[in-house]
């Protein structure tokens, strides 16, 4: 018990020394902004979204049927999770969802043979996992599969480590970790042409998201 006090004894001399440095810096309003952006009804629907999402770009390039398999399996997790109050990955991992969408097993020896998928959770899940393959083999006519994500050329490559690299130097300036500012994917996502990015919406946009897009130039219409 003793060492989960200790995990937080400092975090209230933390969070003064934080907003103290914040306040001397003018950026107050960066503290203010980011935790109601963590309650948004937006941030929360994301974050319900993320385990799903995760699983559908992880088979993005698969056929249209293991596509649609994917979306139940993965839909059918939430919901057990939920249900029984279980982290998602407890009950069935990630990589044994995109296998069984791959595989998609027709009985139980089929089953069995898939990697990683526990005894226990066979025994009790089985069947179950079974039916909603079963039922989702025949998608939805409105059913959209995503193609195989396309590696960046040459060129966009550069834009992007470019911007990663304009982006360190400022954050390093100004005694900011870039982690704070955008992952490295995100500054990838720039440089393809997406224009939703959370580096470029509230205060980031104004310490350092517009200077980037002038190193970008226009987006391509159909980039969200």
């Amino acid at each position: 018990m003793q060492y989960a006090l200790d995990d937080v004894y400092y975090l209230g001399m933390l969070y003064e020394t934080l907003c103290e440095a914040l306040w001397d810096h003018g950026r107050e309003t960066w503290l203010s902004d980011d935790c109601a952006a963590l309650v948004s009804e937006e941030s929360l629907r994301k974050a319900e979204n993320a385990a799903i999402e995760k699983v559908i770009r992880a088979c993005a390039g698969m056929d249209r049927v293991s596509q649609s398999v994917a979306a139940s399996l993965v839909r059918w997790r939430e919901d057990l999770a939920r249900r029984k109050d279980r982290p998602r990955e407890w009950l069935v991992s990630t990589e044994v969802l995109i296998e069984l969408a791959r595989t998609r097993p027709k009985n139980q020896q089929d089953l069995s043979a898939v990697t990683g998928l526990e005894k226990g959770t066979l025994k009790r899940r089985g069947e179950e996992i079974l039916g909603v393959i079963r039922m989702s083999e025949t998608p939805d006519p409105d059913f959209v599969a995503l193609p195989r994500p396309t590696k960046p050329d040459a060129a966009q490559k550069a834009l992007g480590n470019a911007l990663w690299k304009y982006l360190g130097e400022v954050c390093e300036h100004e005694g900011v970790p870039t982690s704070a500012i955008a992952p490295r994917d995100e500054i990838r996502a720039l440089a393809a042409g997406k224009r939703n990015l959370r580096v470029l919406s509230g205060w980031r946009r104004t310490f350092v998201g517009e200077s980037l897009l002038e190193r970008v130039g226009p987006a391509d219409s159909s980039s969200p």
